[in-house]
């Protein structure tokens, strides 16, 4: 469910075909939440299962649409961890 979420907030709606309603704004909107900061965490769980080391991981996180968003709650996360 959570993949489905990032899905929906990251595809780019202007190059998909079809009727364009209203202007794509900023995934998750503007400000991160307990969501986001959950799919954070989760994602940032999995990269570590997988064996990337804790700064690997970071940086996977800051290159992936829409945590690159948002390093500051990035850093927060993964400074609580």
């Amino acid at each position: 469910m959570d993949l489905i979420r990032v899905l929906e907030e990251t595809i780019p709606i202007p190059l998909l075909p079809g009727p364009r309603a209203e202007e794509p704004g900023v995934p998750f909107d503007a400000e991160p939440d307990e969501e986001l900061a959950g799919l954070v965490e989760r994602v940032y769980e999995v990269f570590l299962r997988s064996g990337l080391t804790r700064q690997a991981a970071r940086d996977r996180l800051l290159k992936i649409e829409p945590f690159n968003l948002y390093p500051g709650l990035v850093d927060q996360i993964v400074g609580s961890t």
